[in-house]
């Protein structure tokens, strides 16, 4: 940056920053009120312009939150929308938010309570995302209008911090977009927590990863640069390791995978012919029970039916295993039932005649 300190200095000073600061997110830090009961963060990206070279896009605003051990604690996205006991909330589209939330405009919403959080929490990430979409390509450049919004109540006042990200896009003309220019996220902020209260700041790294379950060993060293070279003192920084193989589970519909990336192998691995295919399914049951009294049993969980559906390659429907029919054509579902167990082990003890 060259200035010139004849002629205008100040002006001359303030124009070539500004342009410098256009090309990246820059935002906060701020420091959020603390005795909120409430923060507010959308992203909107509905431009509802009908001439639009691509259809109606498709993206999502997840969260992170990272304790003072710098282990990943919690967090909530489209499929998954509650995080640590509530106090972090992702409304479904018609759905009934938390008592006493303060509702806020957006296309997508994460809301934040931050009085409801546990001692430990120190640091939340945001993320924009465009998950992928079977049959089509899905990239955060494919709207013309992309904006993060940071909304509070500061002394019953609203307060809205708009921010345009929309620059971080690639171009829309380039078309195919080449795979390492391709935006499925960015990190847009981070939220930490030092003496003064809850302060947050921008990020604007762009990754190729859809969604959060890639983000994590990135995320950390995020957390590094703040202690490192913002200075901000953080036991979630001084605690944590940076592991390039973590991962966390991000449940998808409607996703499509090649086996080796749907089997989490190395890059690396050599091409080889697939002779068996096990995919394994499980759940969990949300809230857990509470615990029963000593003088009551405890109950039982809920029996869960499922099914598998198998199509060929012109999408119809060949077959279906499951709950009521565990074998198809090459297929095996489910483990056998108690009692072919229990035959299985009586032919075994029966002496040979």
């Amino acid at each position: 940056i060259k200035v010139n300190l004849k002629r205008k200095p100040f002006y001359h000073f303030k124009l070539l920053l500004s342009c410098f600061f256009d090309t990246i997110m820059s935002f906060g830090p701020l420091v959020l009120p603390f005795r909120a009961d409430q923060y507010s963060f959308a992203l909107n990206f509905k431009d509802n312009n009908e001439n639009s070279q691509f259809p109606s896009p498709n993206f999502e605003l997840s969260c992170i939150a990272f304790d003072t051990n710098g282990t990943c604690k919690d967090y909530v996205f489209s499929r998954k929308l509650t995080a640590l006991d509530s106090a972090i909330v992702k409304p479904a589209p018609n759905a009934p938010v938390p008592p006493n939330t303060t509702q806020v405009e957006g296309d997508d919403i994460v809301y934040v309570f931050p009085k409801k959080f546990e001692r430990e929490i120190e640091v939340i990430f945001f993320v924009a995302s465009a998950p992928r979409v079977v049959g089509r390509a899905n990239d955060l450049s494919f709207s013309n209008k992309l904006e993060f919004v940071v909304s509070y109540n500061d002394d019953n006042t609203p307060v809205s911090h708009n921010v345009d990200i929309k620059h971080l896009t690639g171009n829309l003309s380039k078309f195919p977009i080449p795979s390492n220019e391709w935006a499925g996220s960015f990190v847009l902020a981070v939220a930490y927590l030092t003496e003064q209260g809850w302060t947050i700041r921008s990020v604007g790294s762009r990754h190729c990863a859809d969604g959060l379950d890639l983000l994590v060993p990135t995320l950390k060293r995020s957390i590094l640069s703040l202690r490192d070279k913002q200075g901000i003192q953080l036991d979630c920084a001084n605690n944590l390791t940076v592991d390039e193989d973590e991962r966390i589970t991000l449940t998808r519909q409607w996703q499509d995978e090649e086996l080796p990336e749907a089997a989490r192998l190395p890059s690396s691995t050599d091409p080889v012919s697939v002779q068996k295919l096990r995919l394994d399914l499980s759940w969990t049951f949300w809230p857990p029970p509470k615990p029963a009294d000593e003088d009551e049993e405890p109950l039982e969980d809920p029996a869960v039916e499922w099914q598998v559906q198998f199509y060929n390659k012109d999408g119809e429907e060949v077959f279906t295993v499951g709950t009521d029919s565990r074998e198809g054509t090459g297929v095996m579902a489910g483990r056998p039932e108690p009692e072919e167990e229990e035959e299985a082990e009586k032919e075994e003890e029966e002496p040979e005649k």
